[in-house]
């Protein structure tokens, strides 16, 4: 049976990379509910090997605005639509990179991609998420799997 990490395991990992890179607060990031609202992004990195699937992180505008202003040392109100797509896709491929060192290998991960609204991967399921809140912001960080082959 393939190891799969727990929704305890993305939120420790998700912990780690906005700690380390976006506000050094361990505890700024709480419980949350799923749903972001009307206007969200999506960073997706998908992982190819031994291990079939996507690391998702789905966040609220506001959420994926602070997180770039917090990534690049700028105000939130000078934050470009440019720059939230480089900080999620950043942020994807820093947390599915420590996802993927937890699965079974060799695996390789895709470049980022960024989509605002949500996604959806065809043939695959959501096999763990995370809810969590940051700056009163929704964070939802999934793990999918792609459906196993019909022999």
């Amino acid at each position: 049976m393939t190891y799969i990490p727990s929704a305890d395991d993305l939120e420790v990992i998700t912990r780690e990379v906005w700690t380390s890179f976006l506000d050094g607060d361990p505890d700024g990031l709480l419980p949350g509910e799923t749903t972001p609202g009307a206007e969200e992004v999506t960073g997706c990195v998908h992982l190819s090997g031994a291990y079939v699937g996507s690391i998702m992180l789905r966040c609220s505008a506001p959420a994926a605005r602070y997180a770039a202003a917090a990534l690049f040392s700028m105000q939130p109100t000078d934050v470009t639509q440019n720059e939230v797509v480089d900080a999620l896709g950043e942020l994807a491929n820093m947390v599915g990179g420590n996802v993927k060192s937890m699965l079974p290998g060799p695996s390789a991960l895709s470049l980022p991609s960024v989509v605002h609204g949500q996604l959806a991967v065809p043939g695959a399921q959501v096999v763990r998420e995370v809810a969590l809140s940051w700056r009163g912001e929704t964070l939802v960080v999934s793990l999918w799997q792609q459906a196993a082959q019909a022999a």
